[in-house]
């Protein structure tokens, strides 16, 4: 039983250990995206600090780790840490109802489990009112954008976009695309219609620009989106 016992408390500090280094990466990803924490900011707590803010009765409350933080154009953004492994409807209208007390049209939720079909259709039904993105917990096991491999993206402001369009009068469709499932697009949260520059650094061509516009996963068309 001792045994056992030891096992349990071991597979529980492990896992602390990895869902402290997924919270460090999702703050890191809402600095990288530009945003504006409202809730406390623990980019540097210790193991044992983080370990006292999630754990209640021996029990991973992961909704301790809920943050607020308002987006480029000062609209708030809720992030949900639920704590049911399956999300159904339940744990979906508990986030509707925690954006709409925080006046927030725009949730990233940091699902541990799967999302049941019927909270599926529901965001899809929410989205012309608001903006939900879903993420597997395990995206978080690193800073996609930070790896070495991974150039700099910058998505393109509505005015740049305009000016890379005049300049280059190209159809939608001709452009080079990025898919909106793509992961440095998640993790930007970039939308159908948006433009980014990549920056690609190569020992003989120096520094050179490349531009993607976003599209549906299902690459719907673009005849929409401008």
């Amino acid at each position: 039983m001792n045994k056992e016992l030891t096992i349990i408390r071991s597979e529980a500090e492990d896992y602390l250990l990895v869902l402290r280094k997924r919270y460090l990466n999702v703050l890191q990803m809402i600095k990288d995206r530009g945003y504006q924490l409202v809730t406390g900011v623990y980019e540097n707590i210790e193991l044992k600090d983080f370990t006292k803010m999630v754990v209640v009765a021996n029990c991973v409350e992961r909704d301790r780790l809920n943050l607020l933080a308002t987006d480029t154009n000062d609209n708030g953004v809720y992030i949900f840490f639920p704590n049911d492994s399956n999300i159904g409807i339940s744990s979906l209208y508990k986030l509707f109802r925690k954006m709409s007390e925080r006046g927030c049209k725009h949730g990233i939720f940091i699902n541990n489990g799967k999302i049941t079909s019927a909270s599926m259709i529901a965001i899809n039904q929410s989205a012309p009112k608001m903006k939900i993105e879903l993420f597997d917990e395990e995206f978080f096991d690193l800073c996609v954008i930070h790896h070495e491999l991974v150039p700099e993206h910058q998505i393109l402001s509505t005015e740049e976009k305009d000016n890379f369009l005049k300049k280059h009068p190209l159809p939608y469709n001709n452009l080079p695309i990025i898919l909106s499932c793509d992961p440095v697009a998640r993790y930007y949260g970039i939308e159908k219609g948006q433009i980014v520059k990549i920056k690609r650094v190569s020992l003989l061509g120096g520094v050179t620009d490349y531009y993607r516009i976003c599209v549906n996963s299902n690459l719907m068309s673009l005849s929409d989106s401008h």
